[in-house]
């Protein structure tokens, strides 16, 4: 009956274990979606920018032509 109780208390103990590894897994997985969601806002930020640098320089190309004419 000892080892019996035993051998529950140890299946016990390592179903726990599997649940927080579980738990650990999906908090793992969010927060690697929250980094992703994060470097695709920087990516698109970073995407205007140059689209705004690229607009500017064009701008002051323009300028400078019209002011050389």
């Amino acid at each position: 009956k000892s080892l019996a109780n035993a051998k529950g208390r140890e299946t016990e103990d390592i179903a726990g274990k599997i649940v927080a590894i579980h738990q650990a897994t999906r908090g793992t997985v969010s927060a690697n979606q929250s980094i992703q969601a994060t470097i695709n806002d920087v990516q698109l930020s970073a995407q205007r920018i140059r689209d705004a640098m690229d607009a500017q320089a064009q701008t002051v190309t323009s300028i400078t032509a019209a002011v050389d004419e």
